[in-house]
């Protein structure tokens, strides 16, 4: 399985799901949950949509293609499921969520990278409202990576915004679409030694479609796009 730096990086700016260093939040109380149905469409699970992204970096020559599947298991407890898979087939994310009061909530989340040949679990936390419009929140995504009988820690810290709403069309289809921004740091730690790399990310996502691109640019000049190429299924 071919995963750079920059998928790595991309991955970590993407999860603006949660934080454990608190931010000032522009609305702390908020109750509005309007952009549920731009960050995760129940539709997207419930109709069991799947979808490719290309990938594609200024450090490397060729553009990556991944499939995010999402799907639905009703039971006692109703479960939302997400998950990544690369050109080769290889699942590289996978999300479960639980449904409550209607908003998907994290439940456990994993991710793989080369040095390790099995999915790794990882921590989300929050603070704040990310469903809220024009509202920031405070997002943290973290995990370890066993080596050579050690741990190697990355986390990504910072906050989210809601900036605006526009419209996009996608596939001569137009779109209610939000506007996204993060900053960000991902802090690597190993061995007593920590690296940091300062960021940002600015997507566009779709009401009852998700997202629709996104970019990261970091301080030392890495550039990434992510954009929604194919609905596969409906």
């Amino acid at each position: 399985m071919k995963q750079t730096l920059y998928y790595i990086i991309l991955i970590g700016f993407l999860n603006c799901q949660n934080s454990v260093k608190k931010v000032e939040l522009k609305s702390k109380d908020c109750n509005n949950t309007k952009l549920v149905s731009y960050i995760y469409p129940i539709s997207n699970f419930t109709n069991g949509k799947t979808f490719l992204y290309s990938l594609k970096s200024n450090r490397e020559p060729k553009p990556e293609l991944f499939k995010k599947r999402y799907s639905l298991k009703v039971d006692r407890d109703s479960l939302l499921f997400s998950v990544t898979e690369n050109s080769q087939g290889i699942v590289t994310d996978s999300t479960i969520f639980g449904l409550i009061n209607g908003i998907p909530k994290v439940i456990e989340s994993f991710t793989r990278v080369d040095a390790y040949h099995e999915l790794i679990p990882t921590k989300d936390s929050i603070v704040g409202n990310r469903y809220c419009e024009f509202g920031t929140f405070g997002n943290s995504f973290e995990y370890e990576i066993p080596f050579n009988g050690k741990m190697v820690s990355r986390k990504f810290q910072g906050h989210t915004t809601h900036k605006e709403y526009v419209k996009k069309v996608f596939n001569g289809i137009e779109y209610n679409c939000a506007i996204m921004e993060s900053q960000k740091t991902l802090t690597a730690e190993f061995n007593g030694r920590t690296e940091k790399i300062n960021g940002t990310w600015t997507g566009c996502t779709c009401e009852n479609l998700g997202e629709l691109y996104s970019t990261t640019k970091t301080e030392n000049g890495m550039v990434i796009e992510h954009k929604l190429e194919e609905i596969i299924e409906q």
